[in-house]
């Protein structure tokens, strides 16, 4: 769901007296609030919805222009997002300079978010410069000139198990796994499926984005649940020898 400015909506549950509490809250104290939300989860979500929706339009906008420049038009939501999550995330990380005048917290904060933006887009097109694009005969002859004379490897039984409790995962499951997997960022912070492969995953599988996570979730859980009786089964295995 977008606002009137484009911009998705923010979904986190924030309690309403907590909400009209933070929400005359000046930039600094809601980042500093964002910031505590080790000690104070409930505050610092409610200080990030504020914060949000004060700069949801501006920093959309910024996105696009950001987007047009560095050649990333189709993931302005995404780095849009991104960024979101990155104040939330980094807000102990924003200082403003000694002796700045009040009025020109605003444009520090700017220029804070306007650095993420760019610096999520550019980190996005890196990632993408080394892809190779194929046609699907192309990739035929590709994968029939592979070596295929190298030895098979056993696999562990770690592996094994791995393999039985994905195979005795539900289809729709196993299909959310492998579309989360093949977008996995290595080293990045955020592992978050782009926003357009979200939609047209949840139509495929005729459920909502919200329902994707709630599977994914549960799916992640049985397959934790495998690995940890097989460790725990390998080193009473071991103990006994």
């Amino acid at each position: 769901m977008a606002t009137s400015d484009g911009a998705p909506t923010l979904s986190v549950f924030v309690k309403p007296d907590l909400l009209t509490g933070v929400e005359q809250a000046d930039d600094l104290s809601l980042l500093r609030l964002i910031a505590d939300q080790a000690n104070d989860a409930d505050r610092a979500n409610a200080a990030w919805k504020v914060f949000y929706d004060r700069y949801k339009g501006w920093l959309w906008t910024k996105c696009h222009h950001v987007a047009r420049d560095l050649g990333g038009e189709t993931w302005v939501e995404d780095i849009f997002l991104d960024t979101m999550e990155c104040v939330y995330r980094y807000a102990h990380r924003f200082h403003l300079p000694a002796n700045i005048p009040a009025t020109s917290v605003i444009a520090h904060v700017k220029a804070w978010l306007g650095k993420i933006t760019s610096n999520n887009l550019r980190n996005r097109l890196e990632g993408h410069y080394d892809e190779v694009t194929m046609d699907d005969e192309a990739w035929a002859k590709h994968r029939a000139a592979e070596p295929s004379d190298h030895p098979e490897r056993t696999p562990t039984a770690e592996q094994q198990a791995f393999r039985a409790a994905f195979a005795a995962l539900s289809e729709r499951e196993q299909v959310v796994l492998r579309v989360t997997f093949q977008y996995h960022r290595f080293g990045a912070d955020f592992q978050r499926l782009p926003n357009h492969i979200v939609r047209d995953l949840a139509d495929q599988l005729g459920t909502t984005p919200e329902n994707l996570r709630t599977i994914r979730s549960r799916a992640l859980r049985k397959l934790g649940v495998a690995r940890a009786t097989t460790s725990a089964a390998k080193t009473q295995k071991t103990s006994l020898k």
